[in-house]
């Protein structure tokens, strides 16, 4: 609780002392990290289709880190690992009830547009390439990997609170992340608030 209170407080400072902060503009080095919520479109309609399910959550905890560099004020390119936390369900068999689980992540690498809006605030659009790893498994004892590259994209914007920091907010789209027979496939959408460093 103090340390949010302090946080605050720097944060507020810098608002009444700073007056209006200006987009920084030129090349140089941006990163980041992000927290969220990552969402299975329809993970749990997949799972049922297969076995009668007692319970399942298609939503999990989900992180990012990323660096980039900017060759101007609107464009960039940006390497990033994404964690998209765990699917859990339980589903009713002839042996008993049985737990299944399905977690991943993986590596992306792509190009981001800007667009000034305010002084202080821009809004973005990303798209790249994503390489995913997801592993699932059960109590029965069953296990599977798979990995792949798939398209991602995004939208967003952010806010200057300083020329260095900038707080965000961001939808992402993971494109057929999973395999279909094996693991389970679908599109993954992370949903993130982002604190973004910048040279």
């Amino acid at each position: 609780m103090r340390r949010s209170v302090t946080l605050a407080a720097v944060l507020a400072g810098t608002l009444a002392g700073g007056g209006a902060v200006p987009a920084e503009e030129g090349d140089g080095l941006y990163g980041g990290v992000s927290w969220g919520r990552t969402d299975a479109r329809d993970g749990c309609e997949q799972f049922s289709r297969t076995f009668p399910t007692l319970a399942c959550d298609e939503s999990s905890s989900g992180w990012r880190v990323f660096l980039g560099y900017r060759f101007a004020s609107f464009l960039g390119v940006f390497g990033e690992y994404t964690g998209f936390g765990e699917i859990d369900a339980v589903a009713y068999t002839s042996g008993g009830a049985v737990a299944a689980s399905a977690d991943g992540g993986g590596y992306g690498l792509g190009l981001e547009v800007r667009v000034p809006v305010l002084e202080r605030f821009e809004a973005f659009a990303t798209a790249g390439m994503f390489r995913w790893e997801v592993e699932a498994s059960s109590s029965g004892g069953y296990r599977a990997e798979e990995d792949d590259s798939e398209p991602m994209f995004g939208l967003g914007g952010r806010f200057a609170v300083s020329p260095r920091f900038w707080l965000g907010a961001e939808w992402k789209r993971y494109q057929d992340v999973g395999d279909r027979t094996t693991t389970g496939q679908d599109d993954l959408d992370f949903v993130s608030v982002t604190f973004e460093l910048r040279q």
